[in-house]
């Protein structure tokens, strides 16, 4: 897993004004989600690369790592239905992923 975080193509995160963690891809896509803390995060987050930490707080490292599960691995490998099967986002449009927290469904 944190391979494929140190892969990601982040351009900036952190926290916004209403408090809750994003990340931004360098194709200008953001996701946000909920500000969980644990002991695994702050660890995780240490064994990450410098380079990738440039760009990656640690208040946001989960939000991270859903983007891995959701749309890396297109959430198969954790049990989940591909993402994108009934639709193709293409450049342009907005997306809101409703109530999938850790469902993947």
């Amino acid at each position: 897993m944190i391979r494929k975080v140190n892969h990601l193509k982040i351009l900036s995160s952190g926290i916004d004004d209403e408090g809750d963690p994003f990340v931004k891809l360098e194709n200008g896509t953001i996701f946000f989600g909920d500000n969980l803390k644990s002991n695994l995060d702050r660890y995780l987050y240490k064994l990450l690369s410098t380079k990738t930490k440039q760009n990656l707080q640690s208040e946001s490292l989960q939000v991270a790592v859903d983007i891995v599960i959701r749309y890396v691995e297109g959430g198969l490998k954790y049990g989940g239905p591909k993402k994108q099967s009934r639709y193709n986002v293409r450049p342009g449009d907005s997306v809101s992923e409703m109530g999938g927290y850790q469902g993947f469904c």
